[in-house]
């Protein structure tokens, strides 16, 4: 059987990795990142079956381990009815909710433009390609690229092209 003791071990070993991690020659870095690659992942299903096992052990009464209590909360997500914001923003767009004057077309395209902005964009989404597709633009016309950060490419030179 495993024990917590075991998985001190393995973090003792992490930590002294990451600790000689600047003394590696550069075939043993890669080799190490490697390794760690699947590690990580075996990891993250590890804990994923754990984390499964807990939630099924708390579901039906919470555990205390220590300081720690353990239940489970039912997880969910808004669905949005997408049709009654709609209709919402036609409304509001046509006719001025303060004044009950009825807009001019343009005006109330705008206004259309102005609500839907504030609903659905924000300053860092990108517009959805068939939106763009069905304005005849392309993101590069509408938009700028900026560096953010960035990442380590790793290429299996043994794979086939285009596998």
């Amino acid at each position: 059987m495993i024990t917590i003791g075991d998985l001190m071990a393995a973090d003792d070993v992490l930590v002294a990795l990451g600790e000689e991690s600047d003394q590696l020659e550069p075939d043993q870095a890669i080799a190490m990142l490697e390794a760690l690659g699947a590690l990580k992942s075996r990891l993250s299903a590890t804990e994923g079956l754990i984390r499964k096992a807990v939630k099924d052990f708390v579901e039906e009464a919470p555990r205390q381990l220590g300081d720690r209590l353990y239940a489970a909360k039912p997880d969910g997500k808004w669905r949005t009815y997408h049709v009654e914001v709609g209709a919402a923003v036609v409304g509001h767009s046509v006719v001025d909710r303060h004044t009950g004057e009825v807009r001019d077309a343009k005006a109330a395209a705008e206004r259309a433009v102005q609500l839907m902005t504030k609903l659905y964009v924000s300053p860092a989404d990108k517009p959805k390609a068939g939106g763009l597709l069905e304005l005849d633009l392309d993101l590069a016309e509408v938009s700028k690229w900026e560096k953010t950060g960035t990442t380590l490419v790793v290429t299996d030179l043994s794979a086939p092209e285009g596998a």
